[in-house]
Formats: C-alpha cells, sequence, structure tokens
C-alpha cells in the first residue's frame, strides 16, 4: 500500500513534537523524509540543534576509534538513528582513526545501540564506563558493585602508553 505526500502530512501533523522528532528519519522513503522536514520545520523543530545542544551541555567521550572513515560514519548514523548524539574527530596523525565521541552519560546505551538488540538479551551483565586515573578505574557514573566483584576491563589499543 503507498501512502500519499498529503497522507504523510495528515499523520505528521497528528503526532506530538517528541513523536515526530522520535522518528527513525533511516526507514523514511524520500518522500517521507522530505514530509517530514517540511512538519518539523512548520513547527520550528530542529533536531541537528538539539543534537547539538545535547553533545554541548556535557563531556564527550570516545566510544570507539576506526581505521576507516565509512565504518565511523556508519556508526555515528547508528547512532544518531537512536536519537544519541555522536560526532567523529579525525585523530588519524597520532595513529588513533577517526574517533566516535558520545556524551559521557551515554556510553552505555551508545555501546548497545551499535551492538544491537540481541546484544541486551545474550547476557546480563552490565557495561561500566571508567575512566583510569593514577592508576585505578574511575567509573564515570556511580554505581553500587559488591567489594570484590570480578570486573572485566576493555582497553583499546590506541589508549595504551606511547
Amino acid at each position: 500500500m503507498k501512502i500519499t505526500a498529503e497522507e504523510l502530512k495528515a499523520i505528521y501533523r497528528g503526532m506530538s513534537d517528541e513523536e515526530l522528532m522520535s522518528l527513525d528519519r533511516d526507514d523514511l522513503t524520500d518522500v517521507a523524509l522530505q514530509v517530514h522536514r517540511e512538519e518539523l520545520g512548520r513547527r520550528g523543530l530542529d533536531i541537528e540543534s538539539e543534537v547539538q545542544e545535547a553533545a554541548d551541555a556535557e563531556e564527550m567521550i570516545a566510544l570507539h576509534s576506526f581505521d576507516s572513515i565509512d565504518e565511523a560514519r556508519s556508526a555515528e548514523a547508528m547512532l544518531e538513528s537512536a536519537s544519541i548524539p555522536a560526532h567523529l574527530e579525525n585523530d588519524t596523525l597520532r595513529g588513533r582513526g577517526f574517533r566516535l565521541m558520545v556524551p559521557a552519560s551515554m556510553v552505555e546505551d551508545a555501546r548497545l545501540a551499535l551492538k544491537g538488540p540481541a546484544a541486551i538479551a545474550e547476557t546480563d551483565a552490565i557495561i561500566v564506563s571508567a575512566r583510569y586515573e593514577d592508576g585505578v578505574f574511575v567509573p564515570l557514573q556511580e554505581i553500587d558493585i559488591r567489594e570484590g566483584a570480578i570486573v572485566e576491563v576493555h582497553v583499546q589499543s590506541s589508549d595504551f602508553g606511547e
């Protein structure tokens, strides 16, 4: 069944701002994407500026480094479609590739978004993001972990000392 632009306009007009902004733009046809942009404009809403405002509001953390700009852009697009602010930093001069940066508070959500829904179902473990400071891993968010708990630490090779 083919939906016309006029039918899409009526559907989008009936949505709340939150519903409209949460639509996965990667799933929209060209016509639907155009109607979506028009409705956002009519309401004075701008997804890109909201993503940027969130990114500016807190510290950005390197989630992953990519050797290929295409892979990096693909991961960035996946996060943006999941409403997770992200941007790329070109750190190839220091041999760190293209770094995918996300807000510190959204690191866990970003990792899960990149792994997909199957990753959540495969384990009951949680991901705790931490910064290595003075020989100790310090969680970025307050979390209650039992004393003596065994943890697994994944460090990107680009983060090892030179």
